[in-house]
């Protein structure tokens, strides 16, 4: 049986809110309607107590902390207000250098994701050139490789998958020394987007560029076992392909 971990991310007239769970929009409410079923929207500022008043899942704009909120069930949340950027690196595309000559190869923050509903969001790094130009995802196919799949969480997915052979862009991550660390990984699907979207900015302290190429995610396909997600770094088309096809590898890890 495959099970699936998801987090959401909620547009609202423009800004998006990543809750970090499942949480369903059953309803918007203009201000007209009288019940406020879990998942409302409110149009104007929603003065009611999280848990109580407003359900899990309810979404507010807070004008004076100027941050989109969600509620947890408990408390409203700013999701936001939770990212903090490494110290030696603050800015998206900086070399991690922790002026440590006896390592190359510095990390480079590749942005935040906000992993689960229970955790800030966080800071994940990016290596600072393409690990191959030519692995497969598996071998085989047909096979439930990851019995808890995530869209989101890269470091989950890599725990269930073996060091071997069998799985060659999984092993050219676990494999991987490089700038002082050895707990690099496959980026899942949404880690591999945000390094798409944040490329400009990597490339420009990075030894070797993003290619044009499709990268594979460690995510697997929801509804084909014999698939996994690729992203093709030109339009950020999200595709799945066949796991034992051969496309670029890009390797990431967190604190």
């Amino acid at each position: 049986m495959k099970y699936w971990i998801f987090s959401v991310g909620i547009v609202i007239a423009g800004l998006c809110v990543l809750s970090g769970q499942l949480l369903a929009q059953t309803s918007f409410d203009g201000r007209g309607g009288v019940t406020y079923p879990g998942g409302s929207i409110i149009a104007g500022y929603d003065s009611r107590t999280c848990g109580s008043g407003a359900p899990g899942g309810a979404i507010r704009y807070n004008s004076a902390s100027t941050c989109v909120e969600f509620c947890d069930g408990a408390s409203w949340v700013c999701p936001q207000a939770s990212c903090t950027a490494p110290s030696l690196c603050p800015n998206v595309g900086d070399v991690c250098d922790d002026g440590n000559g006896g390592t190359s190869n510095d990390p480079i923050f590749a942005g935040f994701i906000m992993y689960s509903s229970t955790t800030n969001c966080e800071a994940f790094f990016v290596t600072d050139n393409n690990q191959s130009a030519a692995s497969a995802w598996s071998t085989s196919t047909g096979n439930d490789d990851v019995a808890v799949d995530s869209y989101y969480d890269g470091a989950a997915i890599d725990a269930q998958v073996a060091n071997s052979t069998t799985f060659p862009a999984f092993k050219v991550c676990k494999d991987l020394a490089n700038g002082g660390f050895t707990d690099w990984y496959l980026p899942s699907m949404t880690e591999l987007l945000r390094l798409y979207e944040n490329k400009s900015a990597i490339d420009l302290n990075a030894a070797g560029s993003f290619t044009v190429n499709e990268y594979w995610s460690s995510s697997e396909s929801d509804a084909d076992l014999d698939r996994a997600y690729q992203i093709l770094f030109v339009g950020a088309a999200i595709k799945e392909d066949i796991k034992n096809k051969t496309f670029d590898v890009r390797c990431v890890r967190r604190d």
